[in-house]
């Protein structure tokens, strides 16, 4: 049922509570990513917390719930919450009458919400704000706007990930519900997603970012977040049709002629990790402190190091590997 926001919908009988099973399924195509959708709905007269939901049913489906976001009657974006990170506004509040999307898990056969799961939040929107949690890092939001709307991806580090697919930190893309609704999702050989966890930054990164036009012309990718990178951290965005550099920390917002329909393997997000600095303290022997730097990144990198009084005591514009 869509909606605007001046109806009010009446219910009644009496209302639900207490346990509520429903029966999912698992079907295998071999792609894992796609494998085990299917649509479930908020059974109670209140919000639910998803990762309430989730923790519940850890045996039965994963931690990546999806909803639609509608824009506009039949319009809108798919938003995703993995209980850490989201897309288009999606959150860990599931509103009354809300539907949303669950992935089973090859031995998931039921979902199931009791009173738990429950939320006394009567302002509850279809996805509330929650708190963000721990184990976020190098987090980038991507936001690209045209035609008749918008679409988010994410991309972010975390021990909890790999960089392969990692069905409780991966959300899988799903395509807007129209055409001339523009997609914006990262890749790897197992499959396409909205929300991308990688591991620990510790060598460079180089990451597929492939977009789906709303028609042939001009396009705007903006960098809406950029959070828990460290100083020295670099991103960029590179464009193979062009051989174009762009550096992510600095440019806020970029425009781009796309053509209409799949824009792939012309867009790639560069990662390069932290200058590490160490320091060996001076012993009794006098003269001996040391501190270390190496650059982790294959890339030469300009580093300079002053002392209190601004005296520079190293310089390099070139440094790879590692000094002291």
């Amino acid at each position: 049922v869509i909606i605007n926001g001046t109806q009010t919908l009446s219910f009644t009988g009496i209302p639900n509570s207490g346990t509520y099973n429903l029966p999912i399924t698992f079907t295998s195509s071999g792609k894992p990513s796609i494998d085990g959708y299917n649509l479930a709905g908020n059974p109670y007269p209140s919000p639910i917390s998803w990762n309430a939901v989730s923790g519940l049913n850890s045996s039965h489906v994963i931690n990546v719930v999806k909803r639609l976001a509608n824009t506009s009657t039949y319009v809108g974006q798919y938003a995703d919450w993995n209980g850490v990170v989201c897309t288009n506004g999606a959150d860990d509040n599931i509103a009354l009458g809300q539907a949303f999307f669950v992935k089973a898990l090859p031995s998931g056969t039921n979902l199931t919400m009791n009173n738990s799961v429950r939320r006394s939040v009567p302002t509850a929107k279809f996805f509330e704000d929650s708190e963000e949690l721990a184990d976020v890092h190098n987090l980038i939001r991507l936001k690209l706007s045209g035609g008749l709307g918008a679409d988010e991806a994410v991309i972010y580090s975390t021990s909890s990930a790999s960089n392969n697919y990692d069905p409780n930190v991966d959300a899988v893309k799903m395509l807007a519900t129209m055409p001339g609704v523009p997609n914006i999702y990262t890749k790897n050989a197992e499959g396409e997603y909205s929300i991308n966890g990688i591991g620990i930054l510790g060598t460079d990164q180089v990451i597929p970012l492939d977009m789906l036009s709303a028609g042939e012309g001009i396009h705007k990718l903006e960098v809406l977040e950029l959070l828990h990178f460290e100083p020295t951290t670099e991103v960029y965005l590179e464009d193979r049709s062009n051989h174009q550099f762009y550096k992510l920390r600095s440019s806020a917002s970029l425009e781009f002629n796309l053509p209409a329909g799949v824009v792939a393997d012309r867009f790639y997000i560069h990662f390069q990790p932290a200058i590490q600095v160490s320091v060996a303290n001076e012993t009794c022997k006098k003269y001996d402190g040391r501190i270390n730097i190496s650059n982790p990144s294959s890339k030469a990198r300009q580093i300079k190091v002053k002392d209190a009084n601004g005296v520079v005591w190293f310089e390099n514009t070139s440094f790879t590997g590692s000094t002291s």
